[in-house]
């Protein structure tokens, strides 16, 4: 019984890396072939937003498993936010900028991360959910 459901886990819990390297190299062509890659951030935070909210409401592992699948859609989105906000810099400080929006992301996940804890005390553990990004 135990390894079924550690199986479980693991099949939800890869779901946000397959869906990420599936969605990557698609999202960074059409950001080039459109010439426009805000609007494809913009749909790229949407996915975030709908992903955390059917986690948050889902009762069953497959509604967990369907969050995490378009959070990770999301995050295909990374390597055109990466161009846009480069774009701001000149290009020799391309590794900076690279390199600040590396860290205000991981300055996020550890931000939300130590505060999910505590969220989980005043409203339950489906709070989190709804407090992401």
């Amino acid at each position: 019984m135990k390894v079924a459901k550690l199986s479980t886990v693991g099949l939800v819990l890869s779901m946000y890396g397959l869906w990420m390297a599936f969605a990557r190299l698609p999202m960074g062509i059409a950001g080039d072939l459109l010439g426009r890659r805000k609007p494809l951030i913009v749909f790229g935070i949407f996915l975030t937003a709908a992903g955390a909210v059917i986690m948050g409401r889902g009762n069953s592992i497959f509604t967990l498993a369907a969050g995490r699948a378009l959070t990770g859609l999301s995050a295909g989105t990374w390597v055109l936010l990466i161009v846009v906000f480069s774009s701001f810099f000149d290009v020799d400080e391309a590794v900076f900028a690279s390199s600040m929006l590396t860290f205000s992301a991981s300055l996020g996940r550890m931000v939300s991360t130590a505060s999910t804890g505590f969220l989980n005390r005043v409203g339950g553990y489906k709070l989190s959910f709804y407090c992401r990004r």
